[in-house]
């Protein structure tokens, strides 16, 4: 149990490292994905922009390259990340 500020400000700046760690992975897996899973990282992303924005992962080009490589007439605009990708 929790029982100090600095308790409480160490667990909050391990758990904003631990969502930086892995909030480009998980860019990188949603991105083109025809599932549900773009929406969901999009949904998450926007909330985070709009609230703490120091948590998003900087600009990865691969978001891009890959869409522009594998977008095709089989997958909808939506399925892609591009406008995750500040």
């Amino acid at each position: 149990m929790l029982k100090t500020k600095a308790e409480l400000r160490e667990r909050i700046y391990d758990l904003e490292a631990i969502l930086k760690d892995t909030l480009w992975l998980a860019r990188r897996y949603a991105n083109g994905r025809q599932t549900a899973v773009p929406d969901m990282f999009r949904r998450h992303y926007n909330f985070l922009k709009k609230w703490m924005p120091e948590l998003l992962p900087k600009h990865d080009d691969t978001i891009d390259d890959h869409a522009r490589q594998y977008m095709n007439e089989n997958s909808q605009p939506t399925d892609w990340l591009i406008d995750c990708n500040d």
